[in-house]
């Protein structure tokens, strides 16, 4: 009776890790975008986020993807919101994550409209890192495109 218990024990501690281990294995494929990134986002000269004078800038962000495709994204900037999205798996270790934020006048913080980043990323096999491309596209506050941008993104996973 007591090597039954035992075995069962072992069994359901090896069924509970399981989606865990599948987890893993596609983590260490890049096959799996899930969880948070430290994003370093360049941007060309004359893009919004861009100080005058430069011919591109970095900027700092921080995005997590969740199992539901949602992404949650904040970059390290007064005058954008935190963004929401979605992402969806567009091919091999291939992912477009598409994020909506709110702008605001970086002097007095009114509202001036939204913007919608559309990033294809490519991460690599081990699944600690990934680089992209995107496209800003920059709305006035009655939804009205009035302009883009593109620039890429370098994506290192946070890790326990």
């Amino acid at each position: 009776m007591h090597t039954a218990k035992s075995v069962l024990l072992a069994l359901s501690g090896l069924f509970a890790m399981s989606p865990a281990a599948v987890a893993d294995e596609n983590y260490k494929n890049g096959q799996d975008i899930t969880g948070s990134w430290r994003i370093v986002v360049t941007a060309p000269a004359g893009a919004v986020s861009c100080p005058p004078g430069l011919s591109e800038c970095q900027i700092l962000a921080m995005a997590t993807a969740t199992w539901d495709r949602s992404v949650v994204q904040t970059a390290a900037l007064p005058n954008v919101s935190t963004g929401h999205g979605v992402w969806e798996r567009s091919g091999l270790r291939r992912f477009i994550i598409r994020s909506s934020y709110f702008r605001f006048d970086p002097t007095d913080h009114t509202l001036l409209g939204s913007s919608l980043t559309e990033t294809a990323m490519e991460i690599d096999k081990s699944g600690l890192t990934g680089s992209g491309v995107f496209k800003n596209t920059l709305f006035d506050l009655e939804g009205i495109s009035i302009g883009s941008f593109e620039g890429k993104a370098e994506a290192t996973r946070i890790v326990p």
